[in-house]
């Protein structure tokens, strides 16, 4: 589902550009953002979940009850948390959360398997957490400064969202010009120049981890806007950052990351939809590792 929710063609692209650049359009002749198959799946499998807890009152503290909770105690009489309201949260969650995560995975894993220094250092920290058991906990992940710096770095060159949508919200003049953006127009940050502005970010095709050393500040510039930045940056950031994380300290404990002869060099970017992809996948060939095998960044 989550292929077909982000598996786009040039139709699809067209009928979500229309939520950026004319949403009257979208209300006036009702545009689905998300193939029509995907909503009615959704809301099927949402309702049956939903009906089947309210009726055995059955919790599990997740999303669902949150929502649960919200639809009985919600009080705001303009919106109506019902319907398809409550079942569009738990497709955004799940929507939001699909692609910027497996991109980001995909795209560092392409990295490090292109840049094998980085990858050793990155391993080496790894498994130095890993002391006398293989779990790892949220302090552990935490502390991983230089994989944090990476996962960074991999969303700066490749922001999976290629753009931040805002809305004007009150008359605005360009400083040093005439340029008067007006309220209700829909504004679009381009996310992707701005992280590959060198300007901002000098040798932008280089993927160097070292930009996102703590002592650089960076991610709290407004050109680093991966997440959007304001009170409107996304919810899930901390949640993606951390599963991101977690799933590349998983990989890189276990297993070498090698170029195959598939694997693109350069990329060819997918030239529709609002997420960046690559046009033929990341084939990589991963290798199983002994941890014993790395000390100090090195090979012994």
């Amino acid at each position: 589902m989550g292929k077909k929710i982000f598996g786009y063609n040039y139709l699809a692209t067209l009928r979500q550009g229309f939520y950026f650049v004319w949403p009257g359009i979208v209300k006036l002749f009702k545009i689905p953002f998300m193939d029509r198959s995907v909503t009615s799946f959704m809301r099927k499998v949402f309702w049956e979940i939903l009906q089947e807890r309210e009726s055995n009152n059955y919790k599990r503290n997740d999303l669902i009850d949150t929502l649960i909770h919200i639809r009985k105690t919600w009080v705001e009489d303009s919106i109506k948390y019902e319907g398809d309201r409550v079942v569009a949260q738990a497709g955004q969650f799940f929507s939001a959360s699909f692609e910027t995560i497996s991109g980001a995975i995909s795209f560092a894993l392409y990295e490090l398997c292109l840049n094998k220094d980085i990858q050793n250092r990155v391993r080496s920290e790894v498994l130095s957490v890993l002391t006398n058991d293989d779990s790892f906990t949220f302090d552990k992940i935490n502390n991983m400064k230089y994989l944090q710096a990476i996962v960074y770095e991999t969303l700066r060159k490749y922001p999976v969202f290629l753009f931040n949508d805002r809305m004007c919200l009150e008359d605005y003049k360009i400083p040093n010009g005439n340029l008067v953006i007006e309220k209700g127009t829909p504004l679009c940050i381009p996310v992707l120049g701005l992280h590959h502005d060198s300007k901002y970010f000098p040798n932008p095709e280089e993927f160097n981890p070292e930009r996102f050393a703590e002592e650089n500040n960076v991610t709290s510039n407004f050109f680093y806007l991966p997440f959007g930045k304001g009170p409107r940056i996304c919810l899930g950031e901390r949640f993606a950052l951390l599963v991101t994380k977690l799933c590349l300290a998983h990989i890189l404990s276990k297993f070498e990351i090698e170029k195959s002869e598939d694997t693109p060099v350069p990329l060819k970017y997918r030239t529709t939809g609002i997420v960046l992809a690559s046009t033929v996948g990341l084939p990589m060939r991963f290798k199983k590792i002994e941890k014993k095998l790395y000390y100090n960044d090195k090979l012994v």
